[in-house]
């Protein structure tokens, strides 16, 4: 109370004396109330030394109040010092009372102090260099790089900031990071305060290499952030231009994946070396590498990338025109633990450059050509073997091939559609049938649907009448299955009844006809059965005359749904009235209306009464009306 009473005197002298002796007066455990007071005073005095010694033996007494001091090195721009409290606050293992800040405000703190002097000085400088590791923890490192750039600016020291912004790039962790500190070192090689010609030159030269460099630089921040990514790999390869040091690379990355877990596919790396030697005409060495990928494929995760190995050698081989060579291939690669597989491999050698003695041993290895992978489930590699067969082969071991795919169950609709088209225009009617017959074996609905139509077709093309009860048992068994229980489904039906009946009426008889028009209502969707109907009404009409067409119309209008037999009863109508047969037409507009809403359907009735205006008396005109509100009534309470 004292001191604040001597407060309102203002005495420093005064308060200081008292101040030091209530020190040596009370005890230690008793001063938190004195230093508070003495601190608010210092505030108050704003004198460097007097509040640097007080804060100074306070924090002695209370190391845990370091902040203060921290606050005092800032406020009086003392950098040195505010740097060594600032990291020994960040590395000591004590807990300290920071009060309202946070370690991050501590940093945001120390960052603004820095950055407001504009040249640091070599003991601040080393500071930062010594802990850059803390600045990682709290920020990105490029602001600190910048800071110290701008410093050497500042100074005139151009190649320190240039030598700042490299290693700032060098140690970026993202892409952002390397953005900003490459358009700052570029700007700064723009405003380079420079005399000399040749140094332009320099300068200018330095600026295009970074500019050259720049896909480089990111391909390598990504690179050490997934390492394990083949595509990253990929696009680090893919911005090298000296082809030493992308070959290194390539020998790099393979030498990784041999120890290390991988995203994607290792076989684009293989596919992508051997291209790489391919486009230099390097044919030798471009097989190498793929001989060399078969001989690691321990390494694979899946028969697909073995599988885009035999691919892509098939494809070089066709590209060099080495047809006879890339048959061979594709034939071997449906096993590769046949014996005759191992003959591809007697004049291979390694040509990576690095050294790797299990490698070597395995190569010299000739008798370890084998995977565990089942490559006839990859179909891109089954359906190239098949057209390599087809292209170059014979159709004799073509169709051996497709007999063992067959037995391997590993064959597909589109392979079996191209194969059979390949026979019938070869003219191997028979065998291009019994393809389509195979396939009708294994495969059921939706993908047996391709191939029954084709096969129909191109059967009635080849025999059209010739046979006509093995194509009606064709027809049944595309609609009823192979065991007369797997029925077509609805979406298909449509096609493959209107072939059926086309098929009839062109070779079969017209009775036939209509009965398959009448078979195929209940496998339709309900928009399509009005459809048959329609034309099954119209064959009946034109076959069997009137009588029949009203028994089909009568028949239909049973069977179909409301919507739909409302429109078939339209249909029906204008035919009678096209007859004159007035009083038909007076019973199907009564039949039709118990399911016409008068609110939905009013040009339904606005007809009815024309015709009742023009054809019927005073008691067929009373009675529409009674109907119609009758219809509306029952309509109204539903």
């Amino acid at each position: 109370m004292y001191i604040q009473f001597l407060y309102i005197q203002r005495d420093v002298k005064k308060i200081r004396q008292i101040f030091n002796l209530s020190l040596q007066n009370v005890y230690l455990n008793q001063q938190n109330d004195l230093w508070e007071c003495q601190l608010l005073f210092n505030e108050k005095i704003n004198n460097k030394v007097i509040n640097y010694e007080y804060i100074k033996r306070y924090v002695t007494i209370y190391p845990e109040q370091i902040i203060h001091l921290f606050k005092h090195y800032v406020k009086y721009k003392m950098y040195k010092n505010a740097m060594i409290t600032f990291f020994y606050i960040l590395n000591s293992e004590d807990n300290f009372d920071l009060g309202n800040f946070s370690k991050y405000d501590i940093y945001q703190e120390i960052y603004k102090l820095l950055n407001s002097k504009g040249s640091l000085n070599n003991d601040i400088i080393h500071l930062l260099r010594n802990n850059l590791y803390i600045f990682k923890n709290y920020e990105s490192i490029t602001s600190i790089y910048i800071l110290l750039a701008n410093n050497f600016i500042y100074d005139g020291r151009w190649n320190k900031a240039m030598d700042s912004y490299e290693e700032g790039i060098s140690e970026c962790y993202t892409v952002n990071d390397f953005i900003t500190l490459f358009d700052n070192y570029i700007e700064m090689l723009k405003i380079v305060d420079i005399d000399t010609n040749l140094i332009i030159d320099l300068y200018m030269d330095k600026i295009n290499y970074l500019l050259d460099q720049r896909k480089t630089y990111i391909a390598d921040i990504k690179l050490k952030n997934n390492k394990n990514n083949v595509y990253i790999w990929l696009s680090k390869i893919d911005s090298i231009i000296n082809e030493e040091e992308k070959i290194h690379l390539y020998d790099e990355s393979l030498r990784y994946f041999e120890k290390n877990d991988y995203i994607g596919k290792l076989s684009d790396i293989y596919i992508s070396y051997a291209y790489y030697y391919y486009n230099k005409n390097e044919y030798t060495n471009c097989i190498n590498i793929f001989k060399l990928a078969l001989k690691q494929n321990a390494y694979f995760k899946s028969a697909n990338e073995i599988a885009n190995i035999f691919c892509a050698w098939i494809e070089i081989e066709l590209l060099e025109r080495n047809y006879k060579e890339a048959l061979n291939i594709a034939r071997l690669s449906i096993d590769i633990n046949k014996k005759s597989y191992n003959t591809l491999y007697k004049s291979s050698t390694s040509i990576l450059l690095y050294e790797d003695i299990s490698l070597n041993n395995n190569l010299k290895n000739k008798n370890n050509y084998h995977t565990n992978f089942n490559l006839l489930s990859c179909m891109k590699l089954v359906s190239l073997i098949i057209d390599m067969e087809m292209n170059y082969g014979t159709i004799e071991t073509t169709l051996n091939m497709f007999d063992f795919f067959y037995h391997s169950k590993c064959i597909n609709v589109k392979m079996v559609l191209t194969l059979a088209t390949y026979l019938y225009e070869k003219k191997y009617f028979n065998e291009s049938f019994k393809v389509y017959e195979k396939a009708l074996s294994v495969f059921h609905y939706p993908y047996v649907y391709p191939i029954y139509v084709n096969y129909i077709n191109k059967y009635i093309q080849r025999y059209k009448d010739k046979n006509i009860s093995y194509v009606r048992d064709l027809f049944k068994q595309a609609i009823y299955g192979n065991d007369n229980k797997t029925f077509i489904p609805k979406e298909f039906a449509k096609h493959i009844f209107l072939m059926y009946a086309n098929f009839e009426s062109n070779y079969g008889f017209i009775k036939k006809e209509l009965s398959i028009y009448k078979e195929a209502i209940p496998f339709l969707e309900e928009p399509d059965k009005i459809k048959f109907y329609k034309i099954f009404i119209s064959k009946v009409s034109r076959a069997y005359g009137i009588q029949k067409a009203r028994e089909a119309f009568e028949e239909a209008i049973q069977t179909l749904s409301d919507d739909s037999a409302r429109q078939l009863c339209m249909i029906y109508i204008d035919m009678e009235y096209k007859l004159n047969e007035y009083e038909r037409v007076r019973a199907l507009y009564i039949y039709t209306a118990q399911y016409t809403n008068p609110l939905l359907y009013m040009d339904f009735y606005k007809d009815w009464r024309e015709f009742e205006a023009l054809h019927g008396n005073e008691n067929t005109f009373r009675e529409m009306i009674r109907i119609k509100r009758s219809v509306l009534n029952i309509f109204s309470y539903d």
